[in-house]
């Protein structure tokens, strides 16, 4: 029986506390109700953003300052505004005139604007500013070649057979004539590869300042190589004497010069001595004392790398 008892004295406590947490959130909803049913005047902060603005115009949409409206309205039409803050779109064609390069709005399209926006509800005491006044820049176009950032290194004997080969190798950039006329090129993105010995077929990306003003015609260039495996051979190239007066006649040894060179292994069979020239210039003797002239590789054929000679010096002597 004293079970029964307390069983029921807990369901009627139960019972009892949540009526008294009904009845007391009814009145804090009512409460809130009365508040938002009351007029208030407060200063809305509304953020500026412009639309339709030509395409050879540009606007730094981040220095538009908010415009401040106070307003006199309801507690909910308040609260709406808070818990979802209202941009200002002004159409750049309609709402400003231009002059030079400044924009203006009447301060009536402002506040009726506004009033749109808001809604019939939302009485409009005051706004700062009445109205607004924007400097632009006309955008211009000028085409810079594209550099290159790049880090390869090839696996050991392989090398490029030839350039690299961007493309395109230019872009084309827009923006205001300050910021475009003080870029003379566009860099891509570092491109970093290892170990390389296969031909190169890339893309990669134009590198950019996200806070730069300028626009490009492109974001992304392919890169193109052809690699090839390398090997260093040597030839011996005949010297020839130049810049020799015609009334001096020399006896010089060695007559011929070794010459190293790396070519691919697809032109080595085809590389012969007569592809390279190798002179010593008589002009650089200046005293009859010198014996010795410095050997120069005068030519050399346009597959090889690295051509160089062995020789570090010729000796003569002047035949009377």
């Amino acid at each position: 029986m004293n079970k029964q008892k307390n069983y029921f004295n807990t369901i009627v406590s139960k019972i009892k506390f949540k009526s008294f947490g009904f009845f007391l959130l009814l009145a804090f909803v009512f409460l809130i109700f009365t508040k938002l049913s009351k007029k208030y005047t407060e200063t809305l902060n509304l953020k500026v953003e412009l639309v339709n603005v030509p395409n050879d115009i540009y606007i730094d949409q981040d220095s538009i300052l908010p415009v401040s409206a106070t307003v006199s309205t309801f507690g909910f039409n308040y609260l709406a505004h808070l818990l979802n803050p209202q941009n200002l779109s002004l159409d750049f064609e309609t709402v400003f005139s231009v002059d030079g390069n400044l924009a203006y709005s009447a301060s009536s399209n402002i506040k009726y604007l506004i009033t749109q926006k808001l809604g019939s509800n939302v009485v409009i005491e005051s706004v700062k500013p009445d109205s607004i006044t924007i400097p632009f820049s006309k955008l211009i176009s000028k085409v810079v070649p594209v550099k290159l950032n790049r880090k390869f290194n090839f696996m050991p004997g392989y090398n490029l057979y030839d350039s690299i080969v961007l493309k395109p190798d230019s872009v084309t950039i827009i923006g205001a004539s300050k910021a475009v006329g003080g870029v003379n090129f566009i860099e891509t993105s570092l491109i970093s590869l290892d170990e390389i010995k296969n031909n190169i077929n890339v893309k990669v990306n134009l590198s950019l300042n996200q806070a730069s003003q300028i626009k490009l015609s492109q974001s992304q260039i392919s890169i193109s190589a052809e690699v090839e495996k390398y090997t260093e051979n040597m030839v011996s190239v005949p010297i020839d004497i130049m810049g020799l007066p015609q009334d001096v006649k020399i006896n010089y040894f060695p007559k011929t010069a070794d010459v190293l060179y790396e070519v691919a292994l697809k032109d080595a069979a085809r590389i012969i001595p007569e592809m390279f020239e190798v002179v010593c210039d008589y002009n650089q003797v200046i005293n009859k004392n010198i014996t010795t002239i410095k050997p120069i590789l005068f030519k050399s054929p346009r597959v090889v790398r690295n051509p160089r000679i062995r020789l570090k010096e010729v000796e003569f002597i002047i035949i009377e």
